[in-house]
């Protein structure tokens, strides 16, 4: 009969490990002396151990296998983790911020509320546009508009109230019925508010849409400079700047858009 032998070790399941042993007679011979004995045979299979814990628990128990690691092998693996988090560390070190101002220069001006949606026609109440303005005043020089659709034409002379300059926007679409109402408000915006406007930027991203061609905004440009005294130019990002030089010979000042977050 088998010899089983059944190890235990803590938190680990029960293995059952077959050695080499003899188990019962199967049969009787006789000698020269007419008498018997008995005759036995072994029975020399060993268990398969399917499983890493299982070999890990055959070469502590029982010996076999290869020799254990070290201690001075087992030193050097928390030494590499602390290596690594040390090198993690000194790559990843945060950087100071520069203090911020007491005021900047200017933000860009979009009071919509969760509830409207300007490419539907809902904008904010003058009421909004005011709020929004006195929250600005005091930490900012200016701000920048995007359209003169609604009640975004009134932001010049609320701005003034609150002593803030205006950087004047008309936002342009590939509809022309669209684009000449839009260019009419800007140029009546500004001549009842040119003192507060500081410049007039036409379009916003409206080549990089595909909205409109470099050839049409330079077009629409040329026309706005007949009819304002401030500097006028459009806004698009960097690489169209340097990909249409005459873009840049048509306009007063460069509007570019930078955006390293998402570039």
């Amino acid at each position: 009969m088998l010899v089983h032998q059944v190890a235990r070790t803590i938190g680990k399941p029960a293995v059952i490990l077959r050695r080499r042993v003899p188990f019962a007679v199967h049969r009787r011979s006789r000698n020269q002396f007419g008498g018997s004995f008995c005759e036995p045979f072994y029975d020399f299979r060993v268990s398969r151990f399917t499983t890493a814990r299982n070999a890990l628990f055959d070469q502590r128990v029982l010996g076999k296998g290869p020799h254990l690691m070290s201690r001075a092998g087992m030193a050097i693996v928390p030494s590499m983790g602390l290596l690594t988090l040390l090198l993690w560390w000194l790559v990843n070190r945060p950087d100071i911020e520069p203090p911020w101002p007491a005021q900047i220069a200017g933000v860009s001006f979009s009071p919509i509320r969760d509830e409207q949606d300007p490419t539907v026609g809902k904008f904010p109440s003058i009421a909004e546009i005011d709020a929004d303005l006195a929250l600005l005043a005091g930490d900012v020089i200016g701000v920048r508009t995007y359209t003169v659709q609604s009640t975004m034409a009134e932001v010049p002379r609320l701005a003034k109230a609150h002593g803030l300059s205006v950087t004047l926007g008309a936002w342009l679409n590939n509809r022309a019925d669209f684009n000449a109402a839009e260019l009419n408000r800007l140029v009546h915006t500004y001549s009842e508010n040119h003192r507060q406007v500081a410049r007039v930027i036409v379009g916003n991203e409206s080549v990089y849409r595909e909205d409109q061609t470099v050839d049409q905004v330079i077009g629409h440009i040329r026309t706005i400079k007949h009819s304002v005294s401030a500097p006028v130019s459009t806004a698009e990002p960097w690489h169209l700047w340097l990909d249409h030089p005459e873009l840049v010979d048509a306009v007063d000042f460069i509007a570019v858009h930078l955006l390293p977050y998402w570039e």
